[in-house]
């Protein structure tokens, strides 16, 4: 990712300060700190530099230098920051706390965290960040929340197919908790989900077998489970340290067919098929199981199509936050493992 500009840190850490004024859990920094920045993270003491991820720590000194009166040591903008309104994370290693901040609105990232938080704790409290606090500031326009820092790396794929059948269980516990109920696949997709896999078909010449398979699929119609789901399970958001494991960023979390949450996961698998078992035994081994019901492999295909299909959305995004090989890695894996899901060659 290319390096983000000065003005757009001076932003960031505006909006820190005004989080950190608003904040009942933080307390705003009358001295102002200096900040070195490279490409999407900035640190103002070595605390603050050792608590960003690895992966987005940089060699000293860095790209550039600023200075904010804020509490907050080191600072990570969002790798999709593409909006006009910021994204962000704040570090506060001294408290052991964070602070995520984006624009705000009835849909937005930081609610339905605090929802899933709200949802989750209840019934298995390990399986994400304490919540403190949250609210908005400038006029709602942004969104934050004030949360425990993680303190983990990014799961491996070894790692990641052994947390399979704890991870399961445990978002096993939330789903009966909150109750699961059952849909009809368009009443989930709705009408245009068919026309975005085509177009996806046409633009990407997809082999026809595999278009037919999906069409199929589609026609029937069947019915899927649906309960509380994280959203966005990929290894970077499964943090792991000696004794645990906790998932992080609950923004895209709602109520969606619970299968649906297992597709991210399974593109990164070495042995599909155990991979798929796992996850059906974790989670009980009952979704997809009734009659009238497509199966859970079936149902983790149809999440791949659903990603497939917004392939022109997400390609725009890419192109703009300069991600686009990282995307077409992403299709091709997406691409085999909806082959391998469908049984095709």
């Amino acid at each position: 990712m290319p390096n983000i500009e000065h003005q757009r840190w001076d932003t960031a850490l505006s909006r820190v300060a005004e989080v950190e004024r608003k904040s009942r859990n933080l307390r705003s920094r009358f001295f102002p700190r200096t900040f070195t920045y490279s490409k999407r993270s900035a640190w103002a003491t070595e605390e603050g530099f050792d608590v960003l991820p690895i992966d987005q720590q940089h060699e000293l000194p860095g790209h550039g230098k600023t200075r904010a009166r804020v509490r907050a040591e080191s600072l990570l903008i969002g790798k999709f920051d593409v909006e006009e309104e910021v994204r962000l994370r704040a570090f506060y290693p001294d408290k052991g706390l964070s602070v995520r901040y984006q624009t705000g609105g009835k849909r937005n990232g930081i609610t339905r965290t605090v929802d899933a938080h709200d949802k989750v704790h209840p019934y298995a409290p390990e399986l994400m960040p304490t919540i403190y606090d949250h609210g908005t500031i400038r006029n709602r326009a942004g969104a934050y929340l004030v949360e425990d820092t993680v303190v983990g790396e990014t799961a491996t794929r070894a790692q990641l197919e052994s947390l399979i059948v704890p991870l399961a269980q445990r978002l096993r516990k939330v789903h009966q908790g909150v109750g699961v109920k059952e849909k009809h696949l368009s009443k989930i997709v709705g009408g245009a989900y068919r026309l975005r896999w085509s177009n996806f078909v046409k633009a990407q010449n997809i082999d026809p077998t595999i278009d037919d398979a999906v069409q199929r699929l589609i026609d029937r119609n069947d019915l899927l489970e649906v309960s509380l789901t994280h959203g966005d399970l990929v290894n970077s958001n499964i943090l792991v340290n000696e004794r645990d494991f906790v998932l992080v960023d609950w923004e895209f979390a709602e109520m969606k067919p619970i299968a649906f949450d297992m597709s991210k996961m399974i593109i990164n698998v070495t042995d599909l098929d155990q991979a798929v078992q796992d996850m059906h035994s974790g989670l009980g081994s009952d979704i997809g199981s009734q009659h009238g019901h497509y199966t859970f492999r079936e149902q983790i295909a149809l999440s791949v199509v659903l990603t497939l299909s917004w392939h022109r959305n997400h390609l725009a995004k890419a192109e703009i936050a300069k991600r686009t090989d990282a995307l077409t890695r992403q299709t091709s894996k997406r691409l085999n493992t909806l082959k391998r899901l469908l049984e095709i060659g």
